[in-house]
């Protein structure tokens, strides 16, 4: 499915729901003519986004954004402005992808580099895992570049689309729950349907597309184009001030 053919508000529940499962395989295919680092320009400028629609609902809520997640979105507008000392960018690309292993699944760090990369940022990791699926979602991006293999994974239902869905579920909109938290296969299916057919989600999906299209706009303009849009996306937001309210709820 091309997304830039396609009016995600005007498709049925049922499309809708595929869409979003099959996000990262649609990004890809509607992404098979442009270079490797449009592709991470468009991921950034929605990840951006979030960035700062989380920032804003977690100052709500006396906590504030991590700088290692500070650190990676920096690190990353760089290297699209070509501004990377290489080695300096490979240390942090293998520090943050040996960090989110751990996070994810308790492997253990070993390399020095990545035990050193993991103590630099000791002191706040309880403010790094408030959003565990945004710190993968700037680890995908750097593992991306690393491997030099484009897979959306950033936006994803595994992961950044995935968490958006939920928070949208359970803090914007009046969808199926079950009071347990004890979905059986139907049910989840059922909420995930109704989450993915609201405005909210909708207006999310709105923008990943609108974001993507900034992203193919810049392909052929050059650096002082990325660094228009890196000045740019630092008032761009996912959310409104008063959304953002609801949103801190999660961060609590």
């Amino acid at each position: 499915m091309n997304l830039f053919t396609i009016n995600y508000a005007t498709l049925g529940k049922n499309e809708k729901k595929q869409m979003y499962y099959d996000f990262s395989e649609n990004a890809q295919e509607s992404f098979n003519k442009y270079s490797d680092k449009t592709q991470i320009l468009a991921q950034l400028l929605f990840i951006n986004r979030v960035f700062n629609s989380y920032s804003e609902a977690m100052i709500k809520v006396g906590k504030e954004m991590s700088i290692l997640m500070k650190d990676a979105l920096n690190m990353l507008w760089d290297y699209l402005e070509n501004k990377c000392d290489i080695s300096n960018f490979e240390a942090f690309s293998n520090g943050i992808d040996a960090v989110t292993l751990f996070l994810n699944t308790g492997e253990e760090i070993e390399a020095e580099e990545n035990l050193n990369f993991w103590e630099r940022y000791s002191d706040e990791w309880h403010y790094t895992t408030n959003s565990i699926l945004l710190l993968n979602a700037f680890g995908a991006l750097f593992f991306q570049i690393h491997e030099k293999s484009i897979d959306w994974y950033s936006i994803s239902e595994d992961c950044l689309l995935g968490e958006l869905n939920e928070i949208v579920g359970s803090y914007f909109e009046n969808v199926y729950t079950n009071p347990t938290d004890g979905y059986k296969y139907d049910e989840l299916e059922l909420r995930i349907g109704q989450i993915c057919e609201s405005s909210t989600f909708v207006k999310i999906i709105s923008y990943i597309i609108k974001d993507m299209k900034e992203a193919i706009d810049s392909e052929e303009k050059g650096v002082n184009e990325i660094t228009s849009l890196r000045a740019e996306y630092k008032n761009k937001f996912l959310f409104s001030s008063i959304e953002c309210e609801r949103l801190a709820e999660y961060f609590k």
